[in-house]
């Protein structure tokens, strides 16, 4: 049987730019957003929209092609299908050969059995630029669409290692993109598959599905994975860190044990200083806080920067690790970041504990090196025995430096 891809409605005419006689390239049939629908004889319709490049050939795929005498796949990738009469609707992988024989695979439901895909290219074809392909109605592409064979019955025994494995990459995927639905099939199906194993290939390799629907924001598969069946945080509330705008599951995960101090270098990395307040919130160590301090300052994150040295009080707030972070930012030659650790006590004719450098040292290197220098001359060198960081603070909360310089309680 024969069928057209499907565009979207609205879609851009093809390129002035492309030739009629050229011919469709695998990357293009095949690219994410390529959208193919087609008729599976005895069953409906089939539409499937490709997805993310495998970069390993899983071994269920390997396996599927040579029962079914297949050449060896050549590349595979993930797609959505939905097939309404055989009740698909789901990530599928589909693997291609050298003479383009397509096997696409539904390998959450695999007694549903697998789709073979024969395409056959045909020149004069057009391609819309951003992903959704466009065709010359006269000479659309056409693919055949056959369901060749039953896939085997589940096995409700005890996995191998090899089938925990690829069922385990399949949780963690379905787990990634948010199909609640299908990460509760798997684990229902399939008693032995644990939510503590991790993807061994593609974007979420070496997460749990836990972590990888973290990272993605999937605030419902997040929740059943916490509340039914209990898998541990592990490493999801930095994976989650990583997304912006993703409090109700960083607060979910930090409300189920996860410690928040775990996420606070990431975020300050990112600069994301909103989610940074949403952990402040909760119980974060010294050591978390201090290192939120130095990534701020070395990546100019003033807001971020701001917010910890609100957070670090008295003496909390270390002169050693004020001199890391004024080091830090001066050879980024952050001049902001530098102004406010000035600003909040940070010595720069302190020498570095970790190389032994002052500020001024750390900004030789500097192109910006004479703006750098400028303000850290108008910082004026402290006199002996001067408590800078009391000042400072004296200041803050309005008494007069002098006390505190002529105080026989000041360092010296």
């Amino acid at each position: 049987m024969s069928a057209s891809s499907s565009s979207e409605p609205g879609g851009l005419a093809p390129s002035a730019e492309q030739s009629d006689s050229s011919i469709a390239s695998e990357s293009e049939l095949f690219g994410q957003g390529a959208k193919w629908r087609g008729w599976l004889h005895g069953y409906g319709e089939v539409s499937y929209e490709f997805l993310l490049n495998i970069p390993s050939i899983p071994p269920g795929v390997t396996q599927a092609r040579k029962e079914l005498e297949l050449g060896e796949a050549t590349w595979a990738r993930t797609a959505h299908c939905v097939c309404k009469p055989l009740n698909l609707d789901e990530s599928v992988v589909v693997s291609s050969d050298s003479s383009a024989r397509l096997l696409l695979q539904s390998l959450v439901k695999p007694d549903l059995g697998r789709l073979c895909l024969r395409e056959y290219r045909k020149e004069k074809v057009h391609f819309l630029v951003g992903g959704d392909e466009s065709w010359t109605p006269a000479d659309p592409p056409s693919v055949e669409v056959s369901l060749v064979k039953r896939g085997p019955k589940i096995n409700r025994g005890p996995l191998g290692v090899e089938q925990e494995q690829e069922l385990g990459d399949m949780l963690v995927y379905a787990a990634q993109g948010g199909r609640l639905e299908d990460v509760d099939h798997l684990l229902v199906q399939h008693k032995d598959l644990t939510v503590t194993g991790t993807a061994t290939f593609g974007p979420s390799k070496g997460l749990t599905p836990l972590a990888a629907a973290a990272e993605r924001g999937k605030l419902d598969v997040v929740e059943y994975l916490l509340d039914k069946k209990k898998a541990p945080v592990g490493t999801a509330l930095a994976s989650a860190c990583r997304k912006h705008d993703n409090h109700a599951v960083i607060r979910k995960l930090i409300q189920c044990g996860a410690a928040a101090e775990e996420g606070v270098q990431i975020v300050c990395t990112r600069g994301d200083s909103a989610t940074l307040q949403l952990l402040l919130e909760f119980q974060t160590s010294l050591p978390s806080l201090e290192s939120g301090l130095l990534v701020s300052a070395k990546n100019g994150h003033g807001s971020c920067l701001v917010k910890i040295l609100s957070i670090l009080q008295g003496s909390y707030r270390r002169a050693e690790t004020l001199t890391e972070a004024l080091n830090a930012a001066c050879r980024a030659g952050r001049t902001s970041t530098i102004k406010i650790l000035l600003n909040h006590g940070a010595d720069p004719y302190l020498k570095a504990e970790s190389d032994g450098k002052t500020a001024f040292d750390s900004a030789e290197l500097q192109e910006n090196q004479h703006i750098v220098d400028e303000i850290l001359a108008k910082w004026k060198k402290p006199k002996v025995g001067r408590n800078v960081l009391a000042e400072i603070q004296a200041k803050n909360a309005g008494i007069n430096p002098e006390v505190v310089v002529n105080s026989p309680l000041r360092a010296g």
